[in-house]
């Protein structure tokens, strides 16, 4: 041995085992703050790449510049890809047709599908001659045209345009949506054909869409642009979703889960402090002797400290690598969860994909904890005094001041709550942990209710294809919903009757009303978004729901009077649905009744919308003999493509929030294994002297089983005091104001964390009871 900090390397292998509890704490908290900042990068890279796959990968777009300025733009060294692109009867709105459907005619140039990852071509190439078109997949079938055959582009002043099919790209979920198909041709050619059939379109200059190189300073960037090509800041536009995401616009939304992960992050590594702080004090008070030794030997209190911190530092060398590791399995687990929930979706999600910043921050964060965790125990460590080198007694055991209480309780169960309440400061800070785990759980659990109302992909009034009628008229007749019944590949088929803009009123109030009919299915689907009232009446042809909104909050049994083909027809409230299928316009309340009772007060029998679900295998012909059967009469909205998004969305936002939960659930289980642990190890040595007057080991592992019950209850109920309330002011804050959902107490989530303490609690008695048995009189002991 060179020097002396040599004896933490000694010490370190003799004492492996009796420190195996720091190390684990050590491992935790890194492996805690890891998992948090990965997990938070693995949300940005999904969500980045939902953006992409929606939105484009474009940065900026400029409008009205001129084709000199688009040309530098272009040649700038950080510009990656930069192109013209532009849309013609992207609403729907223009009676636009390509071959007999309704068609969204773009302009574009080659890197337009750089911009659009997500459309890609699946047969043929870029357009190379005046009359060459790209068509979207769905026309193959809709307008039974191959590569090289020709269609018809044919404008809304009614003149027709002969094309060249030159290749398809696969369809995207708006034109499945629409049951439009897409047109891709040159944009120089698009401009000119645009000029003769839309002069007043033509006017405005096609977009310019411009990506940067990575590492861009994008602001500073759009600044200089502005500024050296003569630009108004009014002509650019952003892709704020994405830019927020990579942190690089005024608008950074989701900056917001970053703050989440940092503020999560403090909480694990205070609870990370408390919890190594503990073990450390624990170590030092078990090794006293030896402080108290290298003091006899001539060891001043700033070496000592020194040996405290660099065995502190000795022990993350094995233990960060191996929290590290774990979080990387983990955040691997759930980008191969994501992948094979949502395959189509996040195909681009790497698989094994490695957050450098999840690990250096947990490295970083884990070396601060272990410091800071180090300086109380290397300050009590440096204090030791001679005296206790030379005697071997140790300080820290406690001199009873009060006798236990007898009277009530046996033996065990009344040491056993003595020693819960013998040293006050402990066991209020034991009993405040406990209670914070709780508090902590269920406020974050209101996230995991904002969830599922903002996103709600998974309803089961969800269609897979939606057939409407065209100027939203009752016009599809009961016989369609019948003949598409008996598809094999049809699951479910349910309609609705609608009435738009009828001038009534709610409770004496002039409203604008629309009156949707419900089958039997739908209404049983509409008990799960019941917040009031009941569905007896509507079901008995005797009521109606009304969709609860913030402005309008109304009341069972208030009063609703329709006026229909001259005729007031009066109705009462009978139940308040949280939210429906529709989108809701303030201004115009939604009524549902049932199909019997708006047949007769609107004498009308055919239906605005039939919804379809389907069966989880289905093949194309199938789809194509749905979409025969309904012809070019209704719009047919294939919704399938659009549904994949959402469920992409609302899976990688699920494993983002339940990841946190379970975390919270981990920082509770080992917090209050290793409190109860490091009260034992604290205790060795009066348990030893129990043993030796003849206390038996089921009698000591009651002891301190009832002191951690004691811990566990009043954690409870501290937390529940405080949590409660808590939860519903959140919960009022973020859904009820919002969707109208009452609160309720969160019984459910209440049993699952008082369970999961439980369930810890019988873990930490289970930890001692092999010490206590394995515990020899002699060892230790003065006698």
């Amino acid at each position: 041995m060179k020097h002396y900090l040599d004896l933490v390397w000694i010490s370190s292998r003799y004492h492996k085992k009796k420190s195996r509890m720091t190390r684990i704490c050590i491992l935790l908290a890194v492996f805690l703050v890891t998992v948090i900042f990965s997990m938070a990068d693995m949300e940005i890279r999904s969500q980045k790449i939902q953006t992409v796959n929606s939105d484009g990968a474009w940065h900026i777009s400029l409008k009205n510049i001129s084709s000199k300025q688009a040309e530098k733009i272009s040649k700038r060294k950080d510009v990656k890809h930069s192109s013209w692109y532009d849309v013609y009867n992207y609403n729907l709105d223009k009676n636009l047709l390509i071959g007999e459907s309704n068609g969204v005619f773009m302009g574009i140039e080659n890197d337009f599908f750089e911009f659009f990852p997500s459309i890609k071509k699946v047969e043929g190439g870029f357009p190379k001659k005046d009359n060459d078109i790209i068509l979207t997949n769905n026309s193959k079938d809709r307008l039974n045209v191959q590569l090289e055959d020709t269609v018809n582009l044919k404008f809304p002043s009614g003149k027709t345009k002969k094309l060249n099919i030159c290749g398809f790209v696969n369809d995207t979920s708006m034109i499945t949506k629409n049951d439009s198909i897409g047109g891709m041709m040159k944009i120089e050619v698009f401009n000119k054909l645009l000029a003769v059939e839309d002069g007043e379109f033509s006017k405005n200059k096609n977009m310019f869409y411009v990506e940067f190189t990575s590492y861009t300073n994008i602001q500073k960037a759009i600044s200089n642009i502005c500024q050296d090509y003569g630009i108004d800041k009014n002509q650019v536009g952003e892709n704020t979703k994405l830019l927020g995401l990579m942190l690089q616009s005024d608008d950074n939304y989701m900056m917001q889960l970053y703050i989440a992960a940092i503020i999560l992050a403090i909480l694990v590594t205070i609870s990370g402090i408390l919890m190594i702080s503990s073990s450390l004090s624990n170590e030092i008070t078990r090794r006293i002797e030896f402080f108290g030794s290298l003091r006899c030997l001539g060891a001043t209190p700033k070496q000592v400290k020194k040996i405290v911190r660099r065995e502190a530092l000795n022990w993350c060398v094995s233990s960060m690598p191996l929290g590290i590791i774990l979080a990387l399995i983990v955040v691997w687990l759930l980008c191969a969860t994501l992948k094979f929930m949502s395959p189509v979706y996040f195909k681009d999600l790497p698989a094994l994909g490695i957050s450098w910043i999840g690990i250096v921050l947990g490295i970083l964060v884990g070396l601060i904890t272990v410091l800071l965790s180090a300086r109380i125990p290397a300050k009590k460590a440096s204090q030791t005094s001679l005296l206790v080198a030379l005697s071997g007694n140790r300080e820290g055991e406690y001199r009873a001041k009060k006798a236990a209480n007898l009277k009530i309780f046996h033996v065990d169960t009344a040491l056993g709550i003595y020693h819960a309440k013998e040293n006050k400061r402990k066991s209020i800070l034991i009993v405040l942990s406990f209670a914070f785990s709780i508090i902590l759980f269920l406020a974050f659990n209101t996230a995991i209710h904002f969830m599922n109302h903002a996103i709600s992909p998974l309803n089961k009034n969800t269609p897979d294809i939606s057939i409407i009628s065209r100027n939203n008229s009752n016009s599809i007749k009961s016989n369609l919903i019948e003949d598409i019944k008996l598809n094999k590949s049809v699951d479910k088929v349910y309609g609705r009757k609608l009435v738009y803009d009828l001038n009534g009123k709610i409770d004496g109030v002039s409203k604008k009303i629309n009156l949707v009919s419900y089958d039997d299915l739908q209404l049983d689907w509409a008990k799960d978004d019941l917040i009031k009232g009941s569905l007896d009446k509507i079901k008995n042809n005797n009521g109606a729901l009304i969709v609860y909104s913030e402005k309008n909050k109304n009341k069972i049994d208030d009063n609703i009077s329709i006026n229909i083909n001259e005729e007031e027809i009066n109705l009462k409230v009978s139940g308040v649905l949280s939210k429906s299928p529709f989108k809701n316009n303030k201004n115009i309340e939604t009524i549902i009744c049932s199909e019997e009772l708006f047949t007769k007060i609107t004498k009308q029998k055919n239906y605005t919308i039939v919804d379809l679900q389907l069966k989880n295998k289905i093949a194309e012909e199938d789809i194509n003999e749905i979409r025969n059967r309904v012809g070019n009469e209704f719009i047919f909205s294939d919704l399938r493509l659009e549904n994949e998004e959402t469920i992409g969305a609302y899976y990688s936002f699920a494993l983002f929030m339940y990841g946190f939960l379970i975390i919270i659930a981990l920082i509770a289980i080992f917090n209050i294994i290793n409190n109860i642990s490091m009260g034992v190890s604290s205790r060795m040595n009066q348990y030893r002297i129990m043993k030796a007057i003849g206390t038996k080991n089921s009698q000591i592992i009651k002891i301190i089983g009832t002191e951690a019950v004691i811990y566990g209850v009043l954690g409870i109920v501290i937390g529940c005091l405080i949590g409660v309330p808590i939860n519903k002011f959140l919960f009022n804050k973020l859904i009820t104001t919002q969707w109208g959902t009452a609160w309720t107490i969160p019984i459910y989530s209440i049993f699952i964390i008082v369970f999961i303490i439980i369930v810890s609690i019988l873990l930490s008695i289970y930890g001692p009871k092999k010490r206590i048995y394995n515990m020899t009189i002699a060892k230790e002991s003065n006698i």
